[in-house]
């Protein structure tokens, strides 16, 4: 595999930081959208460690570490989507083989792919978007084949500005399109056609059959709405999120009555987590809406220092730290209520969520370990963190490597 290397190139914000507080007080809505205040979080305490048992040798490494996307790994029908500092590459599951790598292509002209791809489709139709820039002032959006790297369409988007691939799903692409101005425009991934655009606002993701949209741009070095991030704080004095018709880009909600102040970190399932503050930067909360009607579903609150770090496995359960590290704030997408677990050791950072179990590291300075949805320890130190599970196959990434072992020996 090809060699780790530089970081994502930085998007400026202007405004000033105010911290977001995540805790575990929880408010729920009833049907007719009124608030009630929910019961105070439970604790799971009780039940045996979900064991993660790994095979003695690992089934492949790489040379030096594949996975930079700050979304985390992205896997699909046995393959992996790599991102380097000097290619986009698809490697086999199983075997660590790579299939094949922008950097040996040859089709025809020399774009310069930059590091922001998606996988989208499945079997046949499985591919890789990738953003692209033939010359200066030739920037586009480029599906290839995730089986050979065969370009399926490209579409230039005219002008000397900059691109930035910040969501995508089966249907639909969003980008970030920087000029003198920012505008999204969702592009169809089937064909490279240009279906809407909506200026003034950055692209954030897709849920619910919303295209989310927020003034407050991303932070500096901070790409998309990942699964992990630190950055749980709104920037500015000013930002409004708006929910756009995933199809036609017609705004179906915004948040600027309820948040002055508003920008979307994660996404699990069809959930979004909206770090919000009042004009003044107070009030600050980490608020939790159903993506498709705006609906506040929970709020968390008051018992998280400043940097937070929170995480998701993308569908199913979101988590953050608490303020004496001696907890785990989480909220189950499928049972929307907040608890919080106990865990033997104070964890300074979430990692990562994968399957049933969370990477943590335990302390400023200290190790990673791993932990159950309730908090149990589940093994031996990991050798990095637990980016996905894929059947009985488990990836790690540690500072040095990319490493797959086999789950159950």
């Amino acid at each position: 595999m090809d060699g780790d290397g530089g970081s994502r190139r930085a998007l400026l914000v202007s405004g000033a930081l105010f911290a977001v507080a995540v805790a575990v007080a929880a408010v729920l809505l009833a049907d007719s959208d009124a608030e009630k205040a929910a019961d105070r979080p439970t604790t799971a305490t009780d039940g045996s460690p979900e064991r993660l048992v790994l095979g003695a040798a690992p089934l492949w490494r790489s040379p030096s570490r594949a996975i930079r996307n700050t979304g985390g790994v992205q896997l699909r029908d046995g393959l992996l989507l790599t991102t380097t500092a000097d290619a986009v590459s698809v490697v086999d599951v199983a075997t660590g083989k790579r299939r094949w790598t922008t950097a040996e292509q040859d089709v025809g002209y020399d774009p310069a792919y930059e590091m922001d791809p998606f996988l989208v489709g499945q079997d046949d139709s499985l591919g890789v978007l990738v953003t692209y820039r033939q010359e200066k002032c030739r920037p586009g959006l480029a599906l290839l084949s995730a089986r050979d790297g065969d370009v399926g369409w490209r579409a230039e988007l005219p002008g000397c500005v900059d691109l930035w691939l910040a969501a995508a799903d089966e249907s639909t692409a969003l980008v970030a399109v920087l000029g003198e101005d920012v505008r999204t425009v969702a592009v169809d991934v089937g064909t490279g056609r240009t279906l809407w655009e909506h200026r003034g606002a950055w692209p954030y993701g897709l849920a619910g059959g919303m295209a989310l949209v927020s003034t407050s741009g991303p932070w500096p070095e901070m790409s998309e709405v990942g699964t992990a991030t630190r950055d749980t704080a709104v920037h500015g004095d000013s930002g409004t999120i708006t929910a756009l018709d995933q199809a036609t880009g017609e705004p179906r909600w915004r948040g600027s009555d309820r948040y002055p102040v508003a920008r979307p970190v994660l996404l699990a399932g069809d959930i979004v987590a909206v770090a919000t503050a009042d004009a003044g930067g107070g009030n600050a909360a980490l608020v939790l809406l159903a993506a498709a009607s705006g609906r506040e579903v929970a709020v968390l609150s008051d018992d998280v220092p400043p940097d937070t770090s929170c995480a998701t496995d993308g569908t199913t359960l979101l988590t953050c730290t608490t303020a004496g590290h001696d907890r785990l704030a989480m909220f189950q997408v499928d049972a929307p209520a907040v608890r919080t677990v106990p865990i033997e050791r104070p964890v300074f950072e979430v990692l990562a969520v994968a399957g049933d179990w969370i990477t943590a590291r335990l302390g400023a300075q200290g190790p990673i370990g791993v932990v159950d949805r309730r908090g149990n320890p589940v093994g031996e130190p990991p050798p990095g963190v637990l980016l996905a599970v894929a059947g009985d196959v488990a990836i790690y990434e540690s500072a040095e490597t990319t490493i797959a072992y086999q789950i159950g020996g």
